[in-house]
């Protein structure tokens, strides 16, 4: 189709950014330093940026539709039992304090499956 853009998976982990776009027999790969990302942050943004940019311009990928999957080492998640709302407040409160980032960063999803959270 004329216009479509092609569409993609993004996977990204602690150690690579893994890009699946379809009708290509493999990823394409971009490696990232152990410079680049410590305890789950990035700490040499600029670098990252670079090489993204680069990957796009050097493989003409640019305006792929994509689904960003990230890898399950780079989240935190936790199953809570909650008897009623204030338990829940508490232990989601509990578990967000844990997590090692500025609360002002922090994305929060809920999922329910029964009883748990």
């Amino acid at each position: 189709m004329f216009g479509a853009k092609k569409k993609s998976i993004v996977h990204i982990g602690k150690n690579a950014i893994q890009i699946y776009v379809d009708g290509a027999s493999t990823p394409i790969i971009l490696k990232l330093e152990p410079d680049t990302i410590q305890n789950l942050e990035k700490v040499n943004t600029e670098w990252l940026v670079k090489r993204v940019g680069d990957l796009i311009k050097r493989r003409q990928i640019g305006g792929l539709s994509a689904i960003l999957v990230l890898a399950d080492d780079l989240t935190f998640a936790k199953n809570i039992v909650a008897k009623n709302e204030e338990t829940k407040s508490k232990d989601i409160q509990a578990f967000m304090d844990e997590v090692p980032f500025a609360p002002s960063t922090l994305i929060k999803k809920e999922y329910r499956l029964g009883e748990q959270l």
